[in-house]
């Protein structure tokens, strides 16, 4: 099986053998897309985990009144930075209380720096406002 690793990735890779498992570590991607072509070609059993590039880009907002919506915040992000598709509120393990604390999702194409440019400006002052219209 090493040998056939060696044909099908052109750069360095790592291999251990874990009893009846092997555990293969590429380090590029075309290299593991063509072993995972290999694998499901030859139909053989594996697990892998999500790319780098695959996974969403998370946010995480402080201080948001907890009578705020999920669906308030990610409209509000969604009007600074289309790109966020999610929003979830942060819970303790101990005693499931709601802490004040949300993540947001943005597609992986999202950079950090465009999330960090919008942050000041989801300052909980607009949600803020809108839940005491509401109220009112």
């Amino acid at each position: 099986m090493d040998q056939r690793f060696k044909l099908i990735c052109k750069k360095p890779f790592t291999i251990k053998h874990l009893g009846d498992k092997i555990k293969v570590h590429t380090h590029n991607i075309e290299d593991y897309e063509n072993l995972e072509k290999f694998l499901k070609s030859n139909k053989i059993n594996y697990y892998t985990h999500a790319l780098k590039i695959d996974k969403p880009r998370l946010a995480v907002l402080k201080g948001l009144p907890s009578d705020v919506t999920l669906e308030e915040i990610i409209d509000e992000v969604k009007s600074k930075l289309p790109s966020a598709f999610d929003c979830s509120r942060m819970n303790t393990t101990k005693t499931n209380d709601k802490y004040p604390y949300h993540i947001v999702k943005f597609s992986p194409e999202t950079t950090f720096q465009a999330i960090l440019r919008v942050s000041p400006s989801l300052q909980y002052e607009s949600l803020l406002g809108k839940v005491q219209t509401q109220k009112q």
